[in-house]
């Protein structure tokens, strides 16, 4: 999950030259470091061991699987109650009410056509989705789109 979340972020517009200048830094890249030095580097970019920032709240014995989802079970996730994408969604909970797009889950913003977010699209990395143990509902989450 940590691989995959930094790997999203060092494409953002927002959080990526952060990132990227943390790596460099460190002399470091996402992909060849390892899974210390990544969480580390997670917990200093966004919070994730002290469970501030992005991660405030988060509970710390988790559990992560990859999986692979249907479109309706991706339109019935909830996302997460982070400002950013509270607003990218439209000020929708749940993906199936921002028109049924999943707007906030393809980077796609009010009154965006679909070809100006064919880059992002392309390049996207997994989703990351967070839910209790009796997987209740799915909690959409991702490093920031572009």
């Amino acid at each position: 999950m940590i691989a995959v979340y930094l790997g999203a972020e060092l494409d953002s517009d927002r959080f990526g030259p952060q990132l990227r200048g943390r790596l460099a830094r460190d002399g470091q890249e996402v992909a060849s470091a390892d899974a210390a030095y990544r969480r580390r580097l997670l917990d200093e970019h966004r919070g994730y061991e002290t469970r501030t920032g992005m991660f405030e709240g988060f509970p710390r014995a988790v559990d992560w699987f990859r999986a692979a989802l249907s479109r309706e079970e991706v339109l019935e996730g909830r996302y997460t109650d982070y400002s950013w994408w509270v607003e990218l969604s439209g000020w929708y909970a749940k993906p199936a009410r921002d028109r049924g797009s999943g707007r906030a889950l393809t980077g796609m913003t009010a009154g965006a056509r679909v070809e100006e977010h064919e880059p992002f699209l392309a390049s996207t990395s997994e989703l990351i989705a967070v839910t209790t143990p009796a997987q209740e509902t799915l909690v959409w989450s991702k490093g920031t789109p572009a």
